[in-house]
């Protein structure tokens, strides 16, 4: 890291043009036996078939075969005997295989890197000549199942048509809306996105849409999909669902989650797609892999973000930074950080009332191409009122090879690959499923997509009208249709509350201005009716409490936006019918 960076240490900067794909992170491929490479003694030869094929075989052919994304093989002798000292000087500045994460070897799953071992392998095969070796020491090569990473999926969606990209231009946000029918008894518990064409496509986000808006956008515009402006077009899909990058592979949700679909929602994925100096085509297909565990625990994600980004032409070390207070004490799944080609250093730090500061995530020298979501081994267990901050480093410095500006321009914050982003998101369950409503967090961070644990039956239908979980005798005062106002110094909005009386509890359905909204729950305690919901606005989805006070006829009305977002208070008024 240049001067005034989180570290001292100056990152390795690879100096050819050969840098590509070589990291495979280990989960969905299926391979044959084979023995751990021999570290043999100083005077002994290093051969391909006895030391370097197995490395290659665990840790780089996933990418580096045909059909793959990586623009050469490395599978046989041949192939990479020609490629013997670029592999020496990659594998020694550690820029390939390329896992980004420097913590402590084991605490994530998948981890891609290569031992202090394996890496002098490569230096001393290079130095010898690259030999052979005896061919009774070659082992068989790995088995993949192929196309897909994790095996055949479920149900495949394809794009019905290409989406055609020009040459030049500014990057494209598009779209696109698919009919996803899950079949009953089904959750999901894994997705794998393929692109047709990884040049172009900068990342994709995977939401649901419970509104029908998406489509109504769809069916208005002649093009495949419909315009996007990185936002993302719904309620995004949990964990480590939601987003593509480039260098992520698919992994499942854990152990006990699973993600119901909710019935009549729409799938939406948007592109980011990113003019390349010709013109391209995308046709995007996403695989799904289905399971009959309804979720037993809950799960959501927080966002860290800080988008106050304007560094000046030359600067080597642009500091951003974000925190977050917990409200309740946490397991943490994983970590997904996020930077565009100026970042350079990216930390998170978690930081308990009490005790030493605990390390959660390091990288020194990030590569845009390779952003990987980091799932813990064993989840990092933080208790109430620890601050997480993430800490990032940018250089927009002329020495920075993957600046795109040369020379080198004022960025700030944006959505497009040449603007500049920092953000973590951290995937997080309670310890205790009881405090999961109080999951609402400090104004820098707010959640995204959730999970919440339901019992089978509900787990099928949790958008539109759903049913209470409470039985009080206090649930029927809140019987009828109410007509409900906030109205603030920042804006105003109506809404309408419908909650019948089925018997033996409650049915409720929610909509804001005419708009049908996603109500996950209800509860009644003493004198107050609580929804959990997720509200849509601006092409934005935000989960939210809603509560009203009940008065007879009237009622306060309260708004808790996720993450403290807003605290809104209004009044609703029961409609009676004429």
């Amino acid at each position: 890291m240049t001067d005034g960076g989180i570290s001292s240490m100056k990152p390795p900067f690879p100096t050819l043009a050969l840098v590509v794909a070589l990291w495979f992170a280990g989960r969905g491929f299926r391979f044959a036996q084979a023995e751990p490479a021999s570290t043999g003694t100083e005077s002994e030869p290093v051969t391909f078939n006895r030391h370097i094929a197995p490395i290659l075989f665990r840790r780089c052919v996933a990418c580096h075969r045909p059909g793959e994304v990586a623009p050469f093989s490395l599978l046989t002798y041949s192939d990479s005997k020609k490629r013997a000292a670029a592999l020496e000087e990659v594998t020694s500045q550690h820029v390939m295989p390329p896992w980004k994460s420097v913590d402590e070897p084991g605490r994530f799953l998948g981890e891609g890197r290569l031992t202090e071992s394996e890496i002098e392998l490569f230096s001393r095969w290079a130095n010898q000549g690259a030999p052979e070796g005896v061919t009774g020491d070659l082992p068989n090569p790995p088995r993949f199942t192929e196309g897909w990473k994790l095996g055949q999926p479920d149900l495949v969606l394809t794009m019905p048509e290409a989406f055609r990209i020009p040459a030049e231009g500014r990057d494209i946000y598009r779209n696109f809306v698919f009919q996803l029918q899950i079949p009953l008894g089904k959750y999901i518990k894994a997705v794998e996105f393929r692109p047709s064409n990884r040049r172009l496509v900068h990342h994709a986000q995977l939401c649901l849409d419970t509104t029908r808006r998406a489509r109504v956008r769809d069916d208005t515009d002649p093009l495949p999909g419909y315009d996007g402006s990185g936002k993302p077009p719904g309620q995004l899909f949990p964990g480590s669902l939601a987003t593509w990058t480039p260098g992520r592979d698919p992994l499942p949700l854990p152990e006990g989650m699973s993600m119901p679909w909710p019935d009549g929602a729409d799938l939406v994925v948007q592109l980011h797609l990113h003019p390349n100096g010709k013109p391209e085509t995308e046709q995007s297909s996403i695989g799904f892999y289905f399971t009959d565990q309804p979720p037993r625990r809950s799960m959501a994600d927080i966002l860290l973000l800080d988008m106050k980004i304007d560094i000046p032409p030359g600067e080597p070390s642009y500091r951003t930074w974000s925190q977050i207070i917990l409200p309740i004490d946490v397991e943490v799944i994983g970590a997904f950080p996020h930077m565009h080609l100026l970042g350079r250093e990216f930390k998170l730090t978690a930081y308990p009332q009490e005790g030493k500061p605990v390390p959660m995530l390091w990288i020194r020298d990030w590569d845009f191409n390779w952003q990987v979501y980091y799932q813990y081994t064993v989840p990092l267990k933080l208790t109430a009122g620890t601050r997480v901050v993430m800490e990032a480093v940018h250089d927009n410095s002329a020495g920075n090879i993957h600046n795109p500006n040369h020379p080198p321009r004022r960025v700030t914050g944006g959505e497009e690959t040449t603007d500049e982003m920092s953000v973590a998101f951290l995937q997080v369950m309670p310890v205790r499923e009881e405090d999961f409503p109080n999951l609402g967090l400090e104004r820098r961070g707010f959640q995204l997509g959730v999970i919440r644990a339901n019992s089978p039956d509900s787990d099928a239908k949790n958008a539109g009208a759903v049913r209470s979980q409470s039985t009080l005798p206090r649930a029927v005062d809140f019987v009828g249709n109410w007509e409900m106002q906030w109205q603030g110094a920042h804006g105003h909005a109506s809404f309408s509350l419908s909650v019948e009386n089925n018997g033996h509890d409650l049915d409720a359905s929610l909509t804001k201005e005419g708009v049908p909204q996603q109500v996950h729950t209800i509860s009644v305690a003493g004198h107050n009716l609580t929804l959990a919901v997720t509200l849509e606005s601006g092409g934005a989805t935000f989960p939210a409490n809603l509560t009203l006070t009940s008065a007879g006829d009237t009622a306060g009305m309260r708004i808790v936006l996720s993450g403290g977002l807003a605290d809104l208070h209004g009044t609703a008024r029961r409609k009676h019918q004429e």
